[in-house]
């Protein structure tokens, strides 16, 4: 008997099945090819066809329309509505078909009995035993650490991270952060000695800006710190004794001038010429209206007055004429024997007249009361009708006499003194002073000058005797007094005299140019005590950059002072490692000095430092743990342990003298148990219940080389439930296997492993806690959190549906612990 679609052929419908047979498989047709010469043929297989299972039956009813009636109903019932349904027959009730009713007949028929023949197609062959479903991975924890973040967390101690072309690893610390000092224009922080910053900002021996003063305006003239006798005017230097003239002829062209020659033309024995520079009378002969005259009308009167007079005469005959204020006056000049002589009239009360010679305070001679005339005021040269003789006359000033110097004087002189300091000239390289000036007479024989001397003070008090200069030299001892500093100044006098009254002559300019020459040798030194975060250098280097031109020079120093005792100068070559300095060198209380000193054998030419950088690396800490204790991970939720692990990946550049040592504890402070690289976790090996506990990881790093340090680069754990991953499937056919699983930590894949056929599956996502997965392989469906979409996409193309085997059947799921994972699978017999 059987059941199809729910319902029994007897209990049901009344039918009862006579002897069913049923074929042990269904029909096998073997696939094999033909190869021309060779013997036999090719094996390629089988193919199977589906199962066919004929059940006689027999039905016996009151009547034939009972009977035709009851097997239409039979017949909707095998029909199915054209659809398998599940086939079990009584003998085997735990085995199941799909099947399809592909015949119903009658082959008797009696008038209220009838038998006939129900054939059942099976598409798979196969009968479908139990549905079975066993955990293939179970709850679980773990942790990796590799990325800057996972190690900065726990409890750090001389341990830092670094990060290698996209790798971080944990490494012993270093002595201290990586030190370097560079200068590029601060050299004012060390100590200078004849060496100086540059406006550029180089380093180069010591050169003074130089002292320089022009001077060439009023203003400039009169910034003087001490005159006699003299002013800035109108941009030059002038005497200030000048007296004050209401009439200066200098008689270069005495027409012009307003003198007179008319008189006595027709009838003088004698000429009126025009010389250079003077007016020249001369009277050759005597007799009545003989007489050579000039004279000029004079428009001016004066409250006081003097004439100066600058002639040469060849007789005492003649006479200088004057008529003032109605009255005449006749003063005899003196022979000077043909020489040029300045004569002086004083007249200033009107009552008497006196003549002097310029520098004799004794008069020559005393006019008393002039004669009273109705003529114009005037100045005239005579030589009379009885008198002989030639004058020159070559100036004639009227001035007041109040303005002038007493007789006796001859000269007018002042001068003026100009300070310069010396405070930026040093080392002096050069010096020039230059000055110009103009005579301002057109008197023969030319009787001004302008002179120039100089005299150095130092700070101390002492100062150079003056000495004189022309324009062009140099500033006299200016080198024999050298170096010069704050207080030291160049004082320049500036002197002018003059012989006639009635010009000054000027200092137009004066210029003062002193330029400082580089000292010969000078040196700069800088010491740095900053290294207590340093201890140990492993690397160092020193960097200059310097022009260093022909005859000139630069060396570099380095002395170490360590414990009080002074190790050098040692001379340093750019771009090698700072001399004496060792990676065993303790230099946390060190003191470098770094010296530089430079040399030249020239004024003009100086070496220059552009760059001065030090660097050092310090060392990692040597024979100290470096170490990281993990935060602590509750590993109870396991319960009893099925699998554990721990594994790490490092470097160990020289295992003799650098280590790594991982341990664990379930405790913070221990404790704590060396573990194994890729062993089961002591304390959590399998079988073991660590219900309640914490895992701690503690990794142990140490060199004794201060260049070397083992590196971390990986460390990670896990730890999962004891599970059953071995199923044993009891059908004699592969059965389709369905997978489901429940995430509890997130994870970004998800892999199953058949290990008897090696056929896995795998999805890529990044499943988080709580995520949810199924994998039919029956249906060739695969589901995430019910998305068919996200499941088909994760999906690797590697992947291949996986069949249990008849009997034993084991798994792999990884990464472990990061939920629980299901096979369902329904028995298949053939």
């Amino acid at each position: 008997m059987f059941t199809f679609a729910g319902k029994h052929l007897t209990r049901d419908f009344g039918l009862k099945a006579k002897n069913i047979t049923r074929s042990l498989g269904p029909e096998i047709t073997s696939i094999n090819e033909k190869i021309p010469g060779r013997r036999g043929v090719s094996d390629q297989g089988i193919e199977e066809e589906a199962l066919q299972i004929v059940v006689p039956f027999f039905h016996e009813a009151p009547n034939m329309i009972d009977r035709r009636r009851h097997m239409r109903q039979v017949w909707a019932w095998l029909r199915n509505g054209g659809q398998l349904g599940e086939l079990v027959f009584d003998d085997e009730p735990d085995k199941t078909y799909i099947a399809r009713v592909v015949g119903l007949a009658e082959l008797e028929e009696f008038i209220t009995f009838s038998q006939g023949e129900i054939t059942f197609l099976i598409p798979d062959p196969d009968a479908l035993g139990e549905i079975d479903e066993q955990r293939i991975a179970g709850l679980g924890v773990g942790q990796v650490d590799s990325t800057p973040d996972d190690f900065a967390k726990g409890t750090l101690s001389n341990v830092t991270t670094e990060t290698r072309a996209g790798q971080t690893d944990l490494i012993l610390a270093k002595y201290g952060d990586p030190w370097s000092s560079t200068i590029r224009t601060e050299w004012d922080q060390g100590e200078m000695d004849f060496t100086m910053k540059t406006p550029d900002g180089k380093l180069t021996l010591e050169r003074g800006s130089g002292a320089h003063r022009t001077i060439s305006t009023t203003a400039e003239w009169s910034d003087s710190t001490e005159n006699s006798n003299t002013a800035g005017n109108g941009g030059n230097l002038e005497l200030s004794s000048i007296p004050t003239y209401y009439m200066q002829d200098d008689l270069s062209a005495y027409r012009g001038q307003g003198w007179n020659d008319s008189f006595f033309v027709d009838t003088r024995k004698g000429t009126v010429t025009q010389g250079l520079g003077y007016m020249r009378l001369n009277k050759t002969g005597t007799g009545d209206d003989s007489t050579v005259m000039v004279a000029k009308n004079r428009g001016i009167q004066a409250t006081d007055r003097t004439v100066l007079l600058y002639v040469r005469t060849t007789s005492a005959e003649i006479r200088f004429q004057f008529v003032d204020g109605g009255l005449l006056w006749n003063m005899y000049l003196p022979n000077t024997g043909d020489t040029w002589t300045w004569l002086r009239i004083d007249y200033a009360d009107l009552t008497t007249a006196t003549l002097y010679e310029l520098g004799n305070p004794n008069p020559i001679s005393v006019i008393s009361q002039g004669t009273p005339t109705p003529a114009a005021d005037r100045f005239a040269f005579i030589i009379g009708d009885v008198e002989l003789g030639r004058i020159d006359v070559s100036a004639v000033y009227y001035g007041r006499t109040a303005t002038f110097p007493s007789p006796e004087v001859t000269e007018l002189t002042g001068y003026s003194r100009y300070q310069i300091p010396l405070d930026d000239v040093q080392f002096p390289s050069s010096s020039s002073i230059d000055f110009e000036w103009a005579s301002h007479t057109a008197i023969e024989e030319d009787p001004q000058i302008v002179e120039v001397r100089t005299r150095i003070h130092k700070e101390d008090g002492y100062i150079t005797p003056w000495t004189a200069v022309n324009s062009g030299d140099p500033v006299p001892e200016l080198f024999l007094n050298a170096p010069y500093g704050a207080g030291d100044f160049l004082e320049v006098e500036v002197s002018l005299s003059t012989t006639d009254f009635g010009y000054s002559p000027q200092a137009m300019e004066l210029s003062v140019n002193v330029d400082s020459a580089y000292a010969r040798n000078g040196t700069w030194k800088l010491s740095y005590t900053d290294f207590q975060y340093i201890e140990r250098a492993v690397r160092s280097r020193i960097n200059f950059d310097a022009e260093i031109p022909a005859g000139t020079k630069i060396e570099v120093f380095a002395t170490w002072t360590i414990g009080g005792e002074t190790h050098g100068p040692f001379p340093c070559t750019s771009g090698n490692p700072i001399p004496y300095l060792t990676n065993r060198l303790d230099i946390s209380g060190a003191t470098l000095e770094i010296e530089v000193r430079l040399e030249t054998d020239s004024n003009t030419k100086s070496p220059a430092l552009s760059l001065l950088r030090l660097e050092m690396e310090p060392g990692y800490v040597v024979n100290v743990d470096g170490e990281r204790i993990a935060p602590g991970v509750e590993i109870g939720s396991v319960g009893v342990v099925g699998f554990s692990r721990i594994w790490w990946e490092d470097e160990n550049p020289d295992p003799a003298k650098c280590s790594i040592h991982v341990f664990v504890s379930d405790a913070e402070a221990g404790p704590w148990t060396e573990a194994e690289n890729g062993a089961p976790i002591p304390g959590a090996e399998p079988e073991t219940d660590v219900t309640g506990k914490t895992l701690y990881v503690r990794v142990i790093l140490r060199t004794s080389d201060p260049t070397l340090t083992p590196r971390l680069q990986v460390i990670g754990w896990e730890i999962s439930q004891e599970t059953k991953t071995d199923l044993i499937n009891e059908g004699t056919a592969p059965a389709d296997a369905i997978f489901s699983g429940i995430f509890s930590s997130p994870a970004e894949y998800v892999q199953i492993l058949h290990i008897q056929s090696g056929r896995r599956i795998t999805l890529n996502y990044p499943f988080e806690a709580g995520d949810e997965v199924e994998i039919d392989c029956e249906l060739g469906r695969v589901r995430i959190n019910n998305s068919d979409r996200d499941g088909q996409t994760a999906m690797s193309f590697n992947s291949r549906w996986i069949e249990l085997h008849p009997g034993y059947n084991s798994f792999e799921v990884t990464p472990s612990g990061v939920g629980e994972f299901f096979c369902e699978w329904r028995e298949r017999w053939l």
